[in-house]
């Protein structure tokens, strides 16, 4: 009976665990309470069932925390940028242009965190793998039926209209977490030996519903992460075969690189964008002209985007012919206006400092999963170049993020079973 009970607690908090990843993904909520709305459209929104249901998490998360809190110090005290870098955070409602505002998202920015060193400290990598797929697995299902049943819901009208955008409001928000998945389902396929079709067809689907969004930054990241996938097995080799295949490898990457670059205009014409990236590229002047007014501390942690209001007065007024925008677009420029070069340095040592980890955590490992953190990190990298989800709150890039930096400081064991991935929840 007491085994009984204890299995049930296990899966009570499997569930949780899962539940609260898709929470983190932003979806279905917002598109249902908005209706369906569009961008452009304008739809305002109750969201008092989000922040209570986030804030049951914080809680439920801290709860659980507490229940391994000599492992949890153990893990926050190796690491030396991501809890400063948040503390730094916390710290800018002194000199924030919103200190309000600064301290509310302060605080949802720590219980997200808070739920990425659970993952970290409560999973190994291969389970946080195989969690991730059950999220995406259902995060697939529920938008196959957005876009087939409640077609208005799942597939954008207005300024994107056809594109497929399943349980988010906007198809970006598809386009990213398909881009997770797709990598997330790839290892699956790869690793698992009991009912391996599964994660393949879920692939294909992912696969399927990026394509359909229509989304020139998520394909590509999806791409991009997918074929280095195989190349980053070569820090697995000796050091005489490693170091050659490793510059070979940098080289290729930097030959290709430029090639975008110089044929920018050719490449984004493929995918149907042109070269100010939607306008993007439009208001990043004006943006890098508002860093170099506070530049050492920035506004204020989420203390810069606010309309006609406070600093970003400047950009909503210069574009509004076109849209405005809520965000830089690109993670940097994002990470600066808020917390100036200090944030900036933190955050750019601690993903150098993460990145060296994964590869020894990949030499170290002999399993697909082992190459989980390394291109996790590459996806963090080609997401930040159009968007910024870089220290976002209730942001499931972010969750990750603190749970892959997290785990690499504790080395796999070699030894561990390659079994199917859902019984390995158990252990």
């Amino acid at each position: 009976m007491g085994l009984l009970s204890k299995n049930s607690l296990l899966r009570l908090e499997h569930i949780f665990t899962v539940c609260s990843l898709l929470f983190f993904t932003e979806g279905v909520f917002r598109l249902v309470l908005t209706g369906g709305a569009n961008q452009g459209d304008g739809a305002k929104y109750d969201a008092s069932l989000v922040q209570l249901i986030s804030i049951c998490i914080y809680a439920i998360t801290f709860a659980l925390l507490c229940m391994r809190w000599k492992k949890v110090l153990m893990y926050v005290s190796r690491d030396r940028w991501i809890l400063p870098l948040i503390l730094f955070a916390i710290a800018s409602m002194i000199w924030s242009d919103a200190p309000a505002l600064t301290f509310r998202r302060s605080f949802a920015l720590v219980g997200t965190s808070l739920f990425g060193v659970y993952l970290a400290t409560r999973y190994t990598i291969r389970q946080q793998v195989a969690l991730l797929g059950w999220m995406f697995g259902i995060a697939i299902l529920l938008s196959v039926l957005f876009i087939i049943i409640p077609p208005q819901y799942g597939i954008s009208g207005g300024v994107h209209s056809g594109a497929w955008r399943g349980i988010w409001s906007h198809k970006n928000g598809l386009a990213q977490k398909m881009a997770i998945a797709a990598n997330v389902f790839l290892i699956l396929s790869l690793s698992t030996r009991q009912k391996r079709w599964l994660p393949c067809v879920l692939l294909s689907m992912a696969v399927l519903l990026e394509v359909m969004a229509r989304s020139t930054a998520g394909l590509l990241a999806m791409a991009i992460t997918m074929m280095i996938l195989p190349l980053v097995q070569a820090f697995r080799w000796r050091s005489r075969f490693m170091i050659p295949a490793v510059i070979g490898i940098i080289s290729a990457s930097s030959l290709i690189l430029i090639s975008l670059f110089y044929g920018a205009e050719t490449v984004l014409a493929f995918f149907g964008e042109d070269t100010s990236l939607t306008g993007r590229a439009d208001f990043w002047p004006i943006v890098i002209d508002k860093i170099q007014e506070q530049p050492l501390l920035g506004y204020g942690y989420e203390a810069f985007w606010r309309g006609f209001e406070g600093p970003s007065a400047d950009i909503a007024y210069a574009t509004m012919t076109g849209f405005i925008p809520t965000h830089a677009h690109n993670g940097i420029l994002q990470l600066w206006l808020h917390l100036g070069f200090i944030g900036v340095f933190l955050f750019l040592v601690g993903l150098w400092t993460t990145i060296l980890k994964s590869i020894t955590f990949i030499r170290v490992s002999d399993s697909f999963e082992g190459l989980w953190p390394l291109l996790y990190c590459s996806l963090v990298i080609l997401f930040n170049l159009s968007e910024s989800v870089i220290l976002e709150y209730n942001q499931i890039v972010w969750v990750i993020y603190i749970a892959v930096s997290l785990s690499v400081l504790r080395l796999p064991e070699r030894s561990e079973p390659h079994t199917d991935q859902s019984s390995s929840l158990s252990a």
